[in-house]
């Protein structure tokens, strides 16, 4: 169907300015040339009536690409992809929560470290005794100044002793009696 307001469909001088003849299919130009000749089976070019504007351009549609259509919901609206922001925001909060945890030591009470008292109080016991001596402390302490707790020293012969142990800081100084 044609527009009554463009030209017939026909062979048409080239919008282009080519020395050729292009088809015209009344309502935008073909792929199909001509060349302008003498030949007397070439087809005879049309003139466009002067009331008729000369198409010289073609209509064109935009490309969508499959993909973009087939993720298109059927209402048409675009897909909102809510689930980029609400996966940001639970790491932004694990990652917040692992360096509060970090700063304020959520990870329960704070140990005092019993291994490197255990081993200062046996190299100070074995230099004075000039002999090896092995002390152990209970595990559990909690890091609070004032607290107190007892190790038991013992040497390789079977001879032991209980040794008295205050925290005098909530940083892990301690002083040591034996009783």
């Amino acid at each position: 169907m044609t527009d009554p307001d463009l030209p017939q469909p026909g062979w048409y001088p080239d919008p282009s300015g080519a020395p050729a003849l292009r088809w015209w299919n009344g309502v935008t130009w073909g792929d199909a040339t001509h060349p302008l000749s003498p030949d007397p089976s070439a087809p005879e070019a049309r003139s466009v009536p002067p009331t008729a504007p000369l198409p010289t351009t073609q209509v064109w549609a935009p490309v969508v690409p499959p993909e973009t259509v087939a993720e298109a919901p059927a209402d048409g609206r675009p897909r909102r992809r809510w689930w980029i922001p609400v996966v940001a925001c639970v790491a932004l909060l694990g990652l917040a929560a692992v360096a509060f945890s970090a700063l304020v030591g959520l990870g329960g009470p704070r140990r005092l470290d019993t291994d490197a008292i255990e081993q200062r109080i046996a190299a100070d016991l074995s230099r004075d005794a000039g002999r090896p001596i092995t002390v152990t402390c209970p595990s559990s302490i909690t890091l609070k100044a004032g607290t107190t707790f007892t190790c038991t020293a013992s040497d390789g012969a079977g001879g032991q002793a209980l040794i008295s142990v205050r925290q005098t800081s909530d940083r892990g100084d301690v002083v040591w009696v034996p009783q």
